[in-house]
């Protein structure tokens, strides 16, 4: 918007038809042009550099959630509830039941 001002402005003053101003205008314009240019790579530079560090910082956040998750589950792997032959144990009891309590209604049935 600044480079269009100025450049109105000096457009204005070109009545006398000056070429030398006309040159001086339109070099003026390319120095603008060229500063925005600077000025849009450098803003996307900052923004790549403000993108790479939020990935950073998400990427230390998983790996502490990781951590944190990985000793909750041997916490819970260490209790005895969860143990693999108390388990497997209580399993071959509670099929032991249903045979049992299958074995009874088979009895009770017969006339």
């Amino acid at each position: 918007m600044l480079c269009t001002l100025v450049l109105a402005v000096n457009l204005y003053c070109l009545c006398s038809t000056d070429v030398t101003m006309l040159a001086q205008v339109l070099k003026q314009k390319r120095l603008y042009e060229n500063q925005r240019g600077q000025l849009m790579n450098q803003q996307f530079n900052v923004d790549q550099t403000s993108f790479a560090l939020q990935s950073m910082q998400d990427s230390v956040q998983t790996v502490q959630a990781m951590k944190a998750a990985g000793k909750e589950l041997k916490a819970a792997f260490k209790q005895p509830e969860l143990n693999i032959n108390s388990i497997e144990n209580l399993q071959d009891d509670l099929a032991d039941m249903m045979v049992s309590c299958a074995t009874y209604l088979y009895i009770s049935a017969a006339p």
